[in-house]
């Protein structure tokens, strides 16, 4: 896999999440530049990612969170996901990486956040292969991580 090209989507193995982290080589960007226009990105995108940016270190680091409702479904129940995301700024590039998946039932009772295990996948595996019932649950809850992080690839390779 190519690293930077944006071809790279996250993926739960039986590991856990891959890649832990996106390096994204931005050759003709600065880091503040990088920053700079992922605040933009992340204040533009506030409402429809339901997004929260949690820490800031100027032209370095953004801490952010969204929020996703319905982002995946198991027998019959909905989750709502928040994905915890660490954007590093370098001169060459960036770095995109989820730090924590919370779940939580979407109902009347609010039954709170449960981190999702990114080092280990393996209750979503049998014999190295996805079980079937896990299939569109899995698939269904990167979507919206991978969608993130492709929206601002884009946004930043733009302009």
């Amino acid at each position: 896999m190519a690293h930077g090209q944006g071809h790279e989507a996250f993926v739960i193995t039986k590991n856990g999440l891959e890649p832990t982290l996106l390096r994204l080589q931005m050759d003709d960007a600065t880091a503040q530049e990088l920053y700079a226009r992922s605040v933009n990105w992340l204040e533009m995108n506030k409402e429809p990612f339901k997004i929260s940016v949690d820490v800031t270190t100027a032209n370095e680091l953004i801490q952010f969170s969204a929020v996703q409702w319905n982002a995946t479904n198991l027998d019959e129940r909905y989750f709502i996901a928040r994905y915890h995301i660490r954007l590093s700024f370098e001169e060459d590039g960036y770095q995109f990486e989820p730090t924590a998946i919370q779940l939580k039932l979407n109902s009347k009772y609010d039954m709170g956040w449960e981190e999702l295990d990114l080092t280990d996948g393996a209750t979503y595996f049998k014999n190295d292969k996805l079980i079937r019932k896990y299939k569109s649950y899995v698939s269904d809850l990167m979507a919206p991580l991978n969608e993130l992080q492709q929206q601002l690839l884009t946004y930043l390779k733009g302009d």
